[in-house]
């Protein structure tokens, strides 16, 4: 296998991925290169095609978000109130931020923002959760306020932040959807599992509503510390192939430029993997080719890696060529 610190030829990759038992049809490579500029080639591609920026080495398993269903600490208080803010609140004291705490009663027992809300989502709860977090699921309450609350949240809408990214986020679903339904009286718990999963070190929810509406919330949010080190990646663009399927990566989350999509997080890093056959898979799940890229890890040093046909989803990177 080739160093670190230099490019290797095409037969080491194809050896790297004979050994592995991963398929040798290297894609990228063969559309552009050729036996007189597999250097340049290299080097485009590293710059141009696939980065991964990641600060901390990682094994190729799958990330599995199946057990990242922890309360982070509404509830328990683990998120302290200097953590907690909004946008206004109608009493600072006894309905600010600090009092929208799923399950907890306290003062006048829930957040209530100080003017009605509507389509225009103008208030908002903000959680900082100090660290990048993933994000799976909502919880969210009404205002009880000792059996005299009336004010609950029918529904509403969320924004994320983490460092790297420019502005909030709007979460969608794969789907295109970004309104989750929210309670339907000021007692029973509500639970919005988000598919996909959030990346975030900070969220909003902005409580919304078709007609001017007065509203009160608590909430818990749910999820783990991401763990796995990778802050953002960039690759190609997918293409729609036909009226049966659509592989771009629906839930990327950085910026678009040109043929590419650059600095964020998507469907390489949600912990689902799509079928074998990508033409089963009706939820778009699997990879378009299979790709050629780069990650850099801490130490700025960057290796190359390769993503197996039909295994675009993620945390699952293929093969780490050192």
């Amino acid at each position: 296998m080739a160093p670190a610190n230099r490019l290797p030829s095409m037969t080491a990759v194809e050896e790297e991925h004979h050994h592995l038992g991963k398929s040798r049809n290297l894609s990228i490579y063969s559309n552009c290169c050729s036996s007189t500029n597999r250097k340049r080639c290299w080097e485009r591609m590293l710059i141009g095609t696939i980065v991964i920026l990641v600060m901390l080495l990682h094994t190729c398993s799958a990330a599995d978000f199946s057990s990242c269903e922890l309360a982070l600490g509404m509830e328990s208080g683990a998120i302290a109130d200097f953590q907690i803010n909004a946008s206004s609140a109608h009493d600072i004291g006894n309905v600010g931020p600090q009092h929208a705490r799923l399950k907890i009663d306290n003062n006048g027992g829930a957040w209530c923002p100080k003017h009605m809300v509507n389509r225009g989502l103008n208030e908002y709860l903000q959680v900082d959760l100090l660290q990048v977090h993933v994000i799976t699921a909502i919880r969210t309450q009404g205002r009880f306020g000792k059996g005299q609350g009336q004010e609950f949240t029918e529904a509403y809408v969320l924004e994320y932040w983490r460092p790297g990214l420019p502005k909030w986020r709007r979460w969608k679903n794969i789907q295109g959807e970004e309104i989750l339904n929210g309670n339907i009286n000021t007692y029973s718990e509500v639970e919005n599992k988000l598919q996909p999963a959030i990346f975030a070190s900070k969220i909003r929810i902005y409580p919304y509503s078709k007609y001017d509406r007065t509203v009160c919330l608590r909430a818990e949010i749910v999820g783990c510390l991401w763990e796995e080190g990778i802050i953002s990646y960039s690759i190609p663009k997918g293409v729609p192939r036909g009226m049966e399927m659509d592989l771009s990566d629906k839930t990327f989350d950085g910026q678009d430029d040109g043929d590419r999509l650059v600095d964020g997080l998507g469907q390489l890093v949600d912990g689902q993997k799509g079928k074998d056959n990508f033409r089963a898979d009706k939820d778009n799940r699997s990879a378009e080719t299979q790709h050629l890229g780069a990650w850099q890890d801490s130490e700025g040093r960057i290796k190359l890696f390769t993503l197996p046909p039909y295994e675009k989803r993620a945390g699952n990177f293929g093969t780490y060529i050192d």
